[in-house]
């Protein structure tokens, strides 16, 4: 289990995170959840309807899309 916290412990502003949430929704992404790590830690994450933390479905790690 990683240890979860606030994006400014790790470097990262919540207005950087809430830009990336805005430009998805704008582009009509068809996120099902995204999660955000650095440094072993969770500071980000999220789930759009109807899927949650406890959704068990197929992903795709977009990953490699951004590297």
């Amino acid at each position: 289990m990683f240890k979860v916290t606030t994006p400014e412990s790790v470097g990262i502003k919540s207005s950087a995170i809430k830009k990336f949430i805005t430009l998805l929704d704008k582009r009509g992404a068809r996120t099902h959840s995204f999660i955000m790590l650095r440094h072993g830690k969770v500071f980000a994450e999220g789930y759009y309807k109807p899927f949650d933390a406890n959704f068990c479905h197929r992903m795709y790690s977009q990953t490699k899309s951004f590297v």
